[in-house]
């Protein structure tokens, strides 16, 4: 007597009690759905675990959920096909199962999108990148059902074509701001609280990065809202940027005559006793050129932020006139000598 074998033992047990073999298939997919998330998962954790980065942890975070449906909804659709009369409603029952399938994928892709970028928390034209991807996930998750469920969608893409072009032509300004903000996102010109200067001259503060403009806060205390489409085609110098540190020049002209050692000493004091001045990268002091009326030196220094350089430079202004006056070194002006000749 040949033996038999526990497949052929299932199978006879599962063709003798149709039922019998839904809640034994059923309990076997979700009990082996779970060991093999947990597995999966583990290895996943110890994989991930060694990367410090917000994003990956972010998709690692919301797997688990859509691999363990995938894994349980496929054995209990296997598990409902041992049920009576089940093949002759089996595109129903595909269809069904399917549905959820999509269902669940998207609300878990969506937060793995979102997740990922809201990392970028110092800036914040990440909420509108991430309101965009749920958006385009809900859109792949309905024509996915309607695929599904086999309805068809040609006469839903042409009207939609037919409404994106009306749609289009009415909004191409606020069209055009919007990919320009994306593209700012994208190329990191600058985030909320960088000091820009704009091509036309506007200087300031960035104070919020919206989806059609950009709003600035000049040093008068004024707003300023510049459309992102005009920012993204002109150029943008950001001060705060790689490197926040701003170099200050300090021209002065002294007298014909003066001891060129002297000055150097006395304009190397006073930007030595500055303590906004950084000592790296250290300032430098120049004798620039023989000017109509005095010789003419620039003092170079370096701050540690934009909006320091008028409040640095005042001061030294002020400290370097005292120090020149204490050492009896002029500062001489313009003078023109005129001939009066009589008739």
């Amino acid at each position: 007597m040949v033996p038999s074998l526990p497949a052929q033992n299932f199978l006879e047990l599962t063709s003798a009690n149709p039922w019998r073999s839904f809640v034994l298939l059923a309990v076997i997919s979700i009990v082996g759905a779970k060991i093999v998330e947990f597995v999966v998962v583990k290895i996943l954790k110890v994989v991930f675990d060694r990367t410090d980065n917000p994003k990956v942890k972010a998709i690692f975070k919301n797997l688990s959920v859509p691999l363990y449906a995938t894994l349980a909804l496929s054995g209990l659709y296997k598990a409902v096909m041992y049920l009576p009369n089940a093949v002759s409603y089996v595109f129903y029952i595909k269809s069904v199962f399917l549905t959820a399938m999509i269902a669940v994928w998207a609300k878990y892709l969506s937060r793995m999108g979102k997740g990922a970028i809201s990392g970028e928390d110092d800036y914040k034209f990440s909420p509108v990148i991430a309101n965009l991807w749920t958006l385009l996930v809900v859109i792949g998750a309905v024509f996915s059902l309607l695929s599904v469920w086999n309805v068809d969608i040609t006469p839903l893409l042409a009207s939609a074509g037919i409404a994106g072009l009306a749609i289009g032509f009415a909004a191409q300004e606020t069209i055009a701001n919007f990919f320009g903000g994306l593209s700012l996102y994208f190329d990191h010109t600058y985030n909320v609280g960088d000091y820009i200067r704009l091509e036309s001259g506007e200087e300031g503060t960035v104070e919020d990065l919206g989806v059609r403009s950009t709003t600035l806060r000049t040093r008068n205390n004024e707003i300023i809202t510049v459309p992102n489409s005009l920012l993204n085609s002109s150029k943008v110098t950001n001060h705060s940027s790689p490197d926040p540190k701003r170099r200050i020049e300090v021209p002065i002209g002294v007298e014909y005559g003066a001891d060129i050692e002297e000055v150097e000493e006395a304009l190397d004091k006073v930007v030595s006793e500055e303590e906004e001045v950084l000592g790296e990268p250290g300032p430098k002091i120049f004798f620039d050129n023989f000017g109509d009326s005095a010789l003419n030196f620039r003092v170079l220094c370096w701050v540690d932020e934009p909006m320091k350089d008028v409040k640095v430079r005042d001061r030294l202004n002020r400290e370097i006139y005292r120090e020149l006056n204490s050492r009896g070194i002029g500062i001489p002006f313009p003078q023109r000598d005129i001939h009066m000749q009589e008739d």
